[in-house]
């Protein structure tokens, strides 16, 4: 294991300062240890530099908005399931006129949803695949009314403050695809060890993924927006409230999209 391996040539032969803003997982560094190796290291978690209570507001579609995510691109209902999630992020891209970065699982999910989004007056969509990513991010920071569609590349370490993204929208919960030949080995391993390996490793990395990608929204004290959950595995599942707790707490939770949209009048003042 490369815990092991980090174990004996790293952590044993010279002190190490690990810094992140997504370390922990329900609260506790112990994910983060046992993936690393670490033993009894010295702990600090400090208080979030924004007042996320303030600055934004998440939206979760009630039960029934949008389907369970289909198993694969091929099962029965995943063409209505592609139907309902473009209907809900057209809503939610109206709602703040562009200004929104849209994440999803795959690039085939990405594709069947921008074919159903109906042309929009004012608002260019921009797509992962197009051009460069590094262009693509050019062009949505100066685009204010832009809309970005695309995958894990940015997911994490994407930077676009200020008015230009007000809107983030995470079309799944991050969870692993489990038919890579890693995840699958994994998973093996697990098993062979006796434990289950959906709460030992799936759950809380898509715990953390989810703290990642809920970071692309307020990255200035002066930034608000709202984050848009979609994945309906958030209000049926009995994982969903657990998920949910690993954002930043006291964050206001709405279900409908007048809701949302009189949060937006109140607290951001360039719509």
């Amino acid at each position: 294991m490369l815990a092991d391996w980090l174990r004996e040539h790293l952590w044993k032969r010279q002190p190490a300062l690990l810094m992140s803003a997504t370390l922990t997982v329900d609260g506790r560094f112990d994910f983060f240890e046992q993936q690393l190796g670490l033993e009894t290291p010295n702990q600090l978690s400090l208080p979030p530099v924004f007042d996320y209570a303030h600055q934004c507001a998440l939206y979760v579609p009630p039960v029934g908005a949008v389907p369970l995510p289909p198993q694969s691109a091929e099962a029965h209902g995943a063409s209505l399931y592609y139907q309902r999630l473009a209907e809900e992020i057209t809503a939610l891209i109206q709602l703040t006129q562009g200004r929104a970065l849209v994440l999803f699982a795959s690039f085939h999910e990405m594709q069947q949803v921008r074919q159903r989004i109906p042309p929009l007056s004012g608002i260019r969509i921009l797509m992962q695949g197009e051009s460069a990513l590094a262009d693509l991010s050019k062009q949505f920071r100066e685009d204010v009314h832009s809309v970005l569609f695309g995958v894990r590349s940015f997911w994490t370490g994407f930077d676009a403050p200020g008015e230009t993204l007000m809107n983030l929208i995470l079309t799944r919960i991050p969870f692993e695809v489990p038919t890579t030949p890693l995840q699958r080995a994994r998973q093996a391993w697990f098993e062979v060890q006796g434990v289950n390996s959906f709460t030992a490793w799936s759950l809380p990395m898509a715990k953390q993924q989810m703290r990642q990608g809920f970071g692309r929204l307020i990255r200035r004290s002066t930034d608000r927006g709202i984050v848009a959950l979609l994945d309906p595995r958030l209000r049926v599942k009995s994982y969903g409230p657990e998920i949910l707790n690993n954002l930043p707490p006291g964050i206001p939770i709405f279900d409908s999209l007048e809701a949302l949209q009189l949060w937006l009048r109140q607290n951001a003042k360039t719509l």
